[in-house]
């Protein structure tokens, strides 16, 4: 999904690292380019957290500053540049947002690799990894393995300790089961 707005209103946003939008359309909580309405220009991504319906008279000092304006005049002002009229009963959608960044989805056609636009991804796909997070992802995986290894170790260890203190009653040599007693203690002291 797409949010057109001015490239003026667009960098504005970013600048002032605004978090919210106060937009005419009604928004869900999910992700949108941020798109130059003039050229049609993805310049940045934003996830939705929240948004609520309001009446454009009803946007107050607070929901104005974190809208990037200094004043609820500088606000109407722009509103006016934009939209030419304003009209105070008119339902407007005040929305909270984050910055996405460098956010990357499969392209709705494959041959084209990634997009950073989610109005051109494919609508069941997630979001793609950064280095850094499938970096992590790998060093976990390999730390899970090397711990799941251990463990399948000392499992088979333990059945085969099992099974010899088991043959040296059935043979009645008690210096094997001693020994063997004191083996598994002492693995036991290693694998806490």
């Amino acid at each position: 999904m797409n949010i057109r707005l001015p490239y003026r209103e667009i960098r504005r946003l970013i600048s002032t690292r605004a978090s919210a939008l106060i937009v005419t359309r009604e928004l869900k909580p999910e992700i949108y380019a941020l798109e130059d309405c003039k050229h049609g220009d993805e310049i940045a991504c934003v996830r939705v957290c929240g948004v609520r319906r309001i009446a454009l008279g009803e946007v107050d000092y607070p929901t104005v500053r974190s809208n990037g304006y200094k004043t609820q005049r500088d606000f109407y002002d722009a509103w006016y540049q934009r939209h030419d009229i304003i009209r105070p009963r008119r339902p407007v959608t005040v929305a909270v947002f984050v910055l996405v960044e460098d956010a990357r989805w499969l392209h709705k056609r494959v041959h084209r690799g990634y997009t950073r636009n989610p109005a051109l991804a494919t609508s069941d796909h997630a979001q793609a990894l950064d280095e850094a997070d499938l970096e992590r992802y790998a060093n976990d995986a390999a730390l899970r393995r090397e711990r799941e290894r251990r463990e399948e170790l000392r499992r088979a260890r333990a059945r085969s300790l099992g099974i010899r203190i088991k043959q040296a009653l059935l043979a009645a040599d008690h210096a094997e089961v001693d020994r063997l007693i004191a083996e598994i203690a002492h693995h036991n002291r290693l694998a806490v």
